[in-house]
């Protein structure tokens, strides 16, 4: 039986590289789709980002090693010949030296073969498994800070034409790949989430065509340069799944309903077919517009070459389905499987898509009744005077009744002559029960409520699912009559209190911020020993806290010091082995703040003592940044400032020397330090100008 694998890999915050802003939610949202929507066993799936939770105890920090090794376990031991693999990787991608990388959340600009993974192997991995589909999806953004020798991208597409490996990239070699806060989301993700989830994106083909039309579209309607994906598709796999066969085998929208170009196509076959895959990069379609994309099925076209507009939706119609989920849901057991349990499915046909023309009658339906419910509750409250019956609030008393006896009401009556008001009795209306809006009943207090009715009142509040008020009942139950029963019920009781309480808890959770974190341990802290869930809710807290303890590393190692102290500070004390981790880290992250403070010191000394044109100020500053060690904070910011500055100092001396001024340009190049990248070039210089 064919498997269905993912490996999702989102990089926000790196250690040595400017943050992105959505790299970890692109990875999130499509891991979340194909486990929810697309019917991606859980347990097959894997997510790793700066905030993702471990998996079997192991990490799922996205360093190199945890990258390299999870990888390799997928493609080395789980994943079989006949499966289906996805692997999509949004972060800092770069050329070096002619070969393209994948750059991990520790990622070293100063050392890229050593930290960064390359792009050919994994490539050759994932060509290994000798799947049915290996689909390689890569959001490879591009870097001031990351050197680059060739256009981000070339290597990769054509490591992938040679191995025969199914490859998206998000952006053409030479482009750049966008981020919009209006989509919380990479521009190539948003766009790719809406092909699978409301394009009918069931095979590569699919996928290529819609991307083609949809992503430059998305990327210029938030003011953003044009971004055009590369779908690179082995030859024969075009009309291959990507998706589990329930969905490939509802979907309505497939090439055979297309309107294609005979001669485009057969150029792409005639072009590729000697190298044994296939590019589908067919020019786009006529009349698809930015108001006109096709969203439930592919446009029919007439003799005019336009689309029917019954068959389009606008972009902003597209962004709302966008965030849409399934309303309903349904379970079924998934296979075991090395990551984790059992995890419900999302039955991905739970909910059809909705017209326009649909989401409208809707919408009028319901409004009116809405507005009917309202008017009769309007006419139900004010139905004396609807009847001309005198109104309870114009009632005034002014006699004083007897305990037994019924106040007549005054009305107050203005006179027209004068304006003077004056009181007359007036006969009470008749109170007439109302039928279609019976009143609720009356939570009982506990010490209302007979002693000997107590284990009935529990068992019904229980029934109603109200916990809270059935423990309290069973709280007031004395001793004498604590019964078999009543320990039953008292157990049903806090089963629901503290099943409502994880739940909370785990709402509360928000990725990469640690203080919700620490409120959901607080929530499920409120379960005490021998009470049920108790160790679902320790287990909880561990790995809460465990995660509390890996954001304050993670900014720790970005120089964050200070917000590192603060984070690891909300580990609580009741949980002791990570809580004196914490500590620990704390202790160090105090001498290294001490340590950074002293080297930022030197740097702005530095930075404060360099004279414009004068080639010895540089020489002494670097002399000063090269007091901080090796592995202190500051110390990859000294030697960046040291290879510019030696930089600078020989461009001061060429310039001298091409002006004529040999020995000005020979006593300046002198001053380059040696160990500078710029030191090997000025001793060449300076024995060219001797000679």
């Amino acid at each position: 039986m064919v498997k269905h694998w993912a490996i999702a890999i989102g990089i926000n915050q790196y250690q040595f590289l400017q943050p992105l802003r959505y790299a970890q939610q692109d990875a999130q949202a499509l891991h979340d789709f194909l486990v929810e929507e697309a019917g991606f066993p859980a347990e097959q799936c894997l997510l790793l980002t700066d905030a993702s939770l471990p998996v079997a105890d192991r990490s799922t920090y996205p360093t190199g090693g945890s990258l390299q090794a999870w990888i390799e376990q997928f493609c080395q031991q789980w994943v079989h010949p006949g499966d289906l693999i996805w692997c999509f990787f949004s972060g800092y991608g770069v050329c070096y030296q002619g070969q393209d990388y994948l750059m991990p959340i520790d990622g070293d600009p100063a050392d890229i073969p050593g930290t960064a993974i390359s792009v050919r192997s994994l490539l050759g991995q994932l060509d290994a498994i000798a799947a049915e589909t290996a689909l390689l999806c890569l959001d490879m953004n591009r870097s001031q800070g990351l050197p680059s020798d060739q256009p981000l991208g070339t290597q990769t597409l054509e490591c992938a034409r040679q191995l025969s490996v199914a490859t998206i990239l998000a952006c053409e070699p030479g482009e750049f790949s966008y981020e919009t806060a209006s989509l919380h989301h990479g521009c190539f993700t948003a766009a790719l989430l809406e092909g699978l989830r409301f394009g009918k994106c069931d095979t590569l083909a699919d996928l290529d065509y819609f991307l083609r039309d949809r992503l430059p579209e998305l990327t210029e309607h938030y003011w953003q340069p044009a971004q055009h994906a590369v779908v690179l598709v082995p030859l024969g796999k075009g009309q291959q799944g990507i998706l589990p066969h329930s969905m490939v085998a509802a979907s309505t929208w497939n090439t055979l309903d297309r309107p294609s170009d005979p001669a485009d196509t057969m150029a792409a076959l005639d072009s590729d077919a000697s190298r044994g895959y296939m590019s589908l990069q067919a020019p786009p379609q006529a009349g698809i517009g930015l108001s006109t994309l096709p969203v439930t099925g592919h446009p029919g076209t007439g003799d005019s070459g336009k689309a029917d507009p019954s068959s389009r939706s606008s972009p902003y119609q597209i962004l709302e389905r966008l965030t849409r989920r399934p309303a309903s849901s349904t379970t079924q057991p998934a296979p075991s499987s090395p990551l984790s349990p059992q995890s419900p499915m999302r039955d991905p046909e739970a909910e059809p898509e909705m017209a326009d023309s649909v989401f409208w009658r809707r919408l009028l339906v319901w409004g009116g009744l809405i507005a009917f419910v309202l008017c009769s509750g309007v006419i139900i409250r004010n139905k004396a005077a609807f009847t001309g019956q005198p109104i309870d609030n114009a009632v005034v008393s002014t006699a004083t009744q007897s305990s037994k006896s019924t106040p007549t009401p005054m009305a107050t009556v203005a006179t027209s002559t004068t304006g003077a008001t004056a009181t007359a009795p007036v006969a009470s209306p008749t109170p007439v029960p109302d039928k279609a809006a019976p009143s609720p009943p009356a939570t009982v207090a506990a010490s209302d409520v007979p002693p000997t009715q107590l284990l009935p009142a529990a068992q019904t509040a229980l029934q109603q699912n109200k916990s809270q008020e059935a423990l309290r009942l069973l709280n007031q139950v004395p001793a004498n009559q604590q019964t078999e029963q009543y320990r039953n019920l008292k157990t049903q009781a806090e089963q629901q209190v503290n099943q409502d309480l994880l739940q909370k808890a785990r709402v509360t959770i928000r990725p990469n911020q640690a203080s919700r974190f620490n409120q959901a341990i607080a929530q499920a802290s409120k379960i005490k020993p021998g009470q049920p869930l108790y160790d679902q809710a320790q287990q909880d807290i561990q790995r809460w806290s465990q995660v509390i303890l890996d954001l304050a590393e993670g900014r720790a190692k970005q120089g964050q010091f200070g917000e590192a102290i603060q984070t690891a500070r909300l580990v609580p004390k009741n949980n002791a082995a990570v809580y004196g981790q914490a500590q620990q880290a704390i202790a160090g992250w105090q001498q290294s703040s001490q340590q950074q403070k002293a080297n930022q010191a030197l740097i702005d000394q530095a930075q404060g003592s360099l004279r414009r044109g004068e080639a010895s100020s540089y020489s002494r500053a670097i002399a000063l940044v090269r007091r901080i060690p090796a592995g202190q904070p500051g110390y990859l910011e000294a030697q960046r400032l040291t290879g510019e500055w030696s930089n600078i100092i020989l461009g001061m001396a060429e310039l001298r020397a091409s002006r004529g001024r040999i020995q000005a340009a020979l006593q300046t190049a002198t001053l380059v330090p040696s160990g500078t990248p710029a030191y090997a070039q000025a001793q060449k210089s300076i024995a060219t100008w001797k000679r």
